[in-house]
């Protein structure tokens, strides 16, 4: 059961909770962090939100306030999910 692993590619904090990726793989997904909200780290403004990166593996989200997320808790919360051009 060999699975390629899904890279996060490029991020975007959008509002409400809510980031958009591009993955490795082409696709373009939009998923709702909320209920990670009780975690002690997750950022609580807008400015905190907004300040998402992706790590140098391209396997995890991180804010400056130390909260981080990995691909797959980002799929497993993914609200909506687009196929993009083929990436070249």
């Amino acid at each position: 059961m060999d699975k390629a692993i899904k890279l996060i590619v490029s991020v975007e904090p959008l509002d409400n909770c809510n980031v958009r990726i591009l993955t490795s793989d082409g696709f373009l997904v939009t998923s709702d962090l909320s209920r990670f909200s009780a975690v002690h780290c997750f950022p609580k403004d807008k400015a905190d939100w907004e300040s998402v990166s992706v790590d140098s593996s391209g396997l995890d989200l991180i804010w400056r306030t130390r909260f981080e997320v990995h691909v797959d808790q980002v799929l497993d919360n993914a609200t909506s999910q687009i196929r993009t051009e083929k990436m070249a």
